[in-house]
């Protein structure tokens, strides 16, 4: 048992206790339990054969806190404690391991399968998402609340990712005035190619979009529909804005090129009919290559082109 242990970078252990037993080349591990300031990890389990190692181990950590490893994280992590529970057994060439986590009401389980040396794991993820907030993770400034479950699977090797598939179905979505009652994201990445499907349904509207994305090239296109689009209930944008009805789509190459279609919107309580333009963002300007709308209270329709530096 020790007491005040201290690393450079700064890592402040005020507590080491448990038993270690060798015998025979195996190292068993009784109640391991290392203390931080606000975390505490204990490890049970064994080890055999430190120069090709076996193991099987468990560990917990009740709870972990990101403020006491700051000096490995990024400032923007938020102090936050999670508790992890989790298991560990094979060998560099094959092995095993389940991680849960825990953060409020939510949970995730992690599994993978594979080989540690060289990496090639088999990962699966399931998050169980209970009136999570985002205070704990994102800024103060930003308040969003969720219910749902998110469901990933992919290897990982040398390369990186590789064959990921990922579905998050989500429900009661909280962003300011906003509540989509419903939301789904599917989203598949390979070889450097990601490809994503979303629709939402709620008070912002509904909304159905579908993209692909090179990381490697970074080309990609976005195509959907929009059906009663709120826009005034967007934070920072004015109320006048109404509902819209419509269809977006985006090419992204050198320049951004991009075409919406309105069917209707209303501003400042002029209601605004079958809008169409067509413009391409490049070099800090946006070229309109086309526009064009009915002001149905005017009985006006505007047609023209420009630019906007």
């Amino acid at each position: 048992q020790y007491q005040s242990f201290q690393f450079q970078p700064a890592l402040v252990i005020s507590n080491l206790k448990g038993v270690g037993i060798l015998n025979a080349g195996r190292i068993t591990l009784q109640d391991v339990c290392v203390s931080l300031p606000s975390s505490d990890i204990t490890v049970n389990g064994s080890l055999v054969n430190l120069q090709n190692p076996e193991f099987d181990l468990e560990f917990s950590a009740n709870p972990i806190t990101t403020g006491d490893f700051y000096t490995f994280l990024d400032e923007a992590v938020p102090d936050t404690s999670v508790i992890i529970n989790g298991s560990i057994a094979g060998g560099l060439s094959r092995t095993t391991g389940v991680l849960s986590g825990q953060l409020d009401s939510s949970r995730v389980e992690l599994a993978f399968e594979g080989a540690l040396v060289p990496l090639d794991l088999h990962l699966t993820v399931v998050a169980q998402l209970g009136r999570l907030s985002s205070s704990p993770i994102l800024s103060n400034d930003i308040s969003v609340e969720v219910d749902g479950q998110i469901v990933a699977d992919t290897h990982i090797d040398t390369t990186g990712l590789r064959n990921l598939r990922a579905r998050a179905q989500l429900e009661n979505i909280k962003w300011g005035r906003l509540l989509q009652k419903e939301a789904s994201f599917d989203v598949a990445f390979d070889d450097g190619n990601v490809s994503w499907h979303m629709t939402s349904s709620g008070t912002l509207g509904h909304i159905d979009l579908e993209g692909q994305y090179h990381v490697w090239s970074e080309r990609g296109a976005v195509n959907g529909t929009f059906e009663n689009l709120n826009l005034g209930m967007l934070p920072k944008q004015p109320s006048e804005i109404g509902k819209a009805t419509g269809t977006v789509s985006v090419v992204v190459d050198t320049v951004w090129q991009a075409s919406v279609g309105l069917k209707e919107i209303t501003y400042d309580a002029q209601f605004i009919q079958d809008l169409k333009t067509d413009f391409v963002y490049g070099g800090g300007r946006v070229d309109i290559r086309h526009f064009e709308a009915f002001l149905t209270g005017l009985e006006t329709r505007l047609v023209g082109t420009g630019q906007v530096f």
